[in-house]
């Protein structure tokens, strides 16, 4: 099924385009310019997205990393959502024809967040095919299944580094005879650490070491150069210094570079290890770590993940989650939160002619996993029926399946 996938993060979005039957089978969505989608407009002069923060950098608001000034309905996020719905429709030939379109959107929250419900009816009012949104752990678990299928029960931990927080999710899988698998979800929480948290931090440093600032118009290049310079944070040794190429270099009293294990040692990436150290290290301990978001570029949590289990991640974990989530359609992923009050019936349908189990009705408890007090998460199974055909995602980049 074609499906668009987004990832909804506080400052940035990632979209990619799911097609079924064609060799490119996921496609990353830019906005003309880049595929990190900056969360900036500037409505006088129509500018959003990268436009937006290279033309008017003023635009692009680090305080805007409240959940009101995106997450919800706004001026500013109705008009973001509609260029972004406009650019949408050049890939598909218009919302009117898109009746095969699906619209996933990932949402960096809790999967019973109120902010899922908020975040797809800002899509839906701009006219966006088929909106379903999710949690963006439950998204990275698709990207992970849509190249794995256990053979065994196990148990995997869903690891989303944002832009702001992260995200973990444990979960144990259970196959079935019939070629489903069961998910029961068991821990759910959420880190105030994110690639932003880094990024700052770097930015910081490198303009110490300035003899003289940058003008506004360098936003674009400093986020693409922290970015960047994350990135290959990740593939230098422990010691291997890594040189800082962006903005200011040439402004510097010194060259300036940095190790990873001198990065571990900043405050920001200290705690974040040591609260996902304690997460990931829940009984059961996870067979799996699988991670992805923009952070993920970042080595910290890989770093911590390796250490517990088998870590898996791809090539390209910021656009991880929006791959999964244009995925969930077509791997007919069904989960149960405490928002969804699917009746038996429904919950049958949408997965014939697959084996499935009988949902009790939900009421809302603020909790998604006590459906019911009495009972267990483990008695709320949400069954993830594969189809006949494997989804073939070639020529994806192969993924990282286990990092020594």
């Amino acid at each position: 099924m074609n499906a668009f996938g987004i990832d909804w993060g506080r400052l940035f979005t990632f979209v990619s385009l799911f097609e079924q039957g064609k060799r490119q089978n996921l496609l990353s969505v830019d906005d003309g310019r880049r595929k990190r989608i900056a969360h900036a407009v500037e409505r006088t002069r129509k500018l959003w997205g990268s436009e937006a923060v290279a033309l008017a950098p003023e635009s692009f608001d680090v305080s805007d990393v409240g959940e009101a000034a995106w997450w919800q309905p706004s001026q500013k996020s109705a008009f973001f959502w509609k260029c972004l719905a406009k650019r949408l429709e050049t890939y598909c030939g218009g919302f009117a024809a898109a009746i095969n379109y699906e619209t996933r959107i990932a949402v960096q929250a809790l999967a019973d967040s109120p902010r899922l419900t908020e975040v797809a009816q800002m899509a839906q009012d701009v006219g966006l095919p088929n909106v379903q949104a999710v949690s963006a752990t439950d998204a990275l678990l698709a990207r992970w299944l849509g190249e794995e299928r256990p053979s065994e029960e196990c148990h995997v931990a869903a690891v989303v580094v944002g832009d702001t927080a992260t995200l973990l999710t444990l979960m144990r899988l259970r196959p079935a005879d019939s070629g489903s698998v069961r998910i029961h979800r068991t821990l759910q929480t959420s880190l105030p650490y994110g690639a932003w948290s880094w990024a700052t931090h770097l930015r910081y440093l490198v303009n110490q070491r300035m003899h003289e600032s940058l003008p506004a118009t360098w936003e674009i290049a400093w986020q693409d150069a922290l970015q960047e310079f994350g990135l290959r944070l990740s593939e230098a040794s422990e010691t291997q210094e890594v040189l800082w190429n962006g903005p200011g270099r040439d402004r510097s009293y010194a060259p300036f570079t940095l190790t990873p294990r001198q990065c571990s040692e900043w405050e920001t990436v200290r705690g974040f290890q040591s609260d996902l150290r304690v997460a990931l290290g829940s009984h059961p301990r996870p067979n799996w770590v699988l991670l992805g978001g923009l952070g993920a570029e970042w080595p910290f949590a890989r770093n911590v993940a390796r250490t517990l289990a088998l870590c898996w991640q791809t090539t390209s974990p910021n656009t991880a989650i929006a791959e999964g989530a244009a995925l969930l359609p077509s791997l007919a992923l069904t989960f149960v939160t405490a928002s969804d009050a699917w009746p038996i019936e429904q919950t049958t349908a949408l997965v014939t002619p697959f084996e499935v189990a009988a949902y009790p009705p939900v009421e809302p408890m603020g909790n998604m996993f006590s459906l019911d007090p009495t009972l267990s998460p483990d008695d709320h199974p949400v069954v993830l029926p594969f189809p006949d055909e494997t989804v073939v995602l070639d020529p994806l980049p192969k993924p990282t399946k286990e990092i020594l």
